[in-house]
């Protein structure tokens, strides 16, 4: 398996972080009265979030460009990648 795909497979693992981050401050945000310094505070972490995941989504962009095609999936190859029981 080559290294682009292995490096793919962290980024995404990275994305659905990021993405499971984002939805909790953005949960914390709706709860919070609006125009605070706590709601504008978790606005700008939301920006800087959404900048992250904008970020790693032209990684995976890139890592997919530089990987040759296959029939495994990136569940395929995280599971590889697992550490066997």
């Amino acid at each position: 398996m080559s290294q682009a795909k292995r490096a793919l497979a962290g980024k995404s693992d990275e994305m659905l972080e990021a993405l499971r981050e984002l939805k909790a401050t953005e949960a914390r945000k709706r709860r919070e009265p609006i125009s605070t310094p706590m709601f504008h505070m978790l606005v700008d972490d939301v920006y800087a979030q959404s900048r992250r995941i904008f970020r790693i989504a032209i990684e995976e962009d890139q890592l997919g460009d530089e990987s040759e095609r296959g029939a495994e999936t990136i569940d395929d190859i995280a599971a590889q990648d697992r550490p066997s029981d």
